[in-house]
């Protein structure tokens, strides 16, 4: 028995019909999109005031306030530390530090040009651009997504200078933001 052509077309064009409907409505349940939830006005939020954020891909921890003396430790972007002193363009910090499981502490001196004291944390409460500069017709960098964080660098008019990657950008202020 020969296996009739059209009754099969038929029943192809009926299962992607039914599935391209399903799709849309599964993308129309899912309000959040690629980007994630609108929750509200994006949050800025204090740090420790003793805290140091390391802003370059790799920055040594030395014993001594000079270039030239003995590295401790190599830091990375994003760590902390807890600042001590200051001198002359370095901080004296104790950066904490896990070891074959125990916690180890080491304090040293850091080059102030590649680190923020204090800064605080930028909090995504819904989808927002990073520019790369504080305009509005700036070119964007990249979205950040619902609940992403980046570290402020400083504010410029109606804009908060961000660190995001080892780089900078720039996100606007919003009317009634949470401080």
């Amino acid at each position: 028995m020969a296996i009739k052509p059209i009754p099969l077309i038929i029943l192809l064009v009926v299962c992607c019909l039914a599935v391209s409907a399903l799709a849309t409505t599964n993308k129309n349940l899912d309000s959040s999109g690629y980007h994630g939830d609108q929750i509200g006005n994006n949050i800025i939020q204090a740090s420790s005031e003793d805290s140091v954020y390391i802003i370059c891909d790799k920055l040594y921890l030395h014993q001594e306030p000079v270039e030239k003396s003995a590295c401790l430790r190599l830091l990375t972007y994003g760590e902390e530390a807890q600042l001590i002193s200051a001198s002359d363009g370095w901080l004296q910090v104790n950066y904490v530090f896990m070891n074959d499981n125990e916690v180890q502490s080491v304090s040293g001196w850091l080059d102030s040009d590649y680190c923020v004291c204090a800064a605080a944390y930028y909090i995504a409460m819904h989808p927002t651009q990073i520019r790369i500069a504080p305009k509005a017709d700036a070119s964007l960098i990249c979205y950040i997504d619902t609940y992403d964080s980046l570290r402020v660098l400083y504010e410029i008019n109606d804009y908060y200078c961000v660190s995001i990657n080892g780089a900078v950008g720039f996100v606007e202020k919003e009317s009634g933001q949470e401080d």
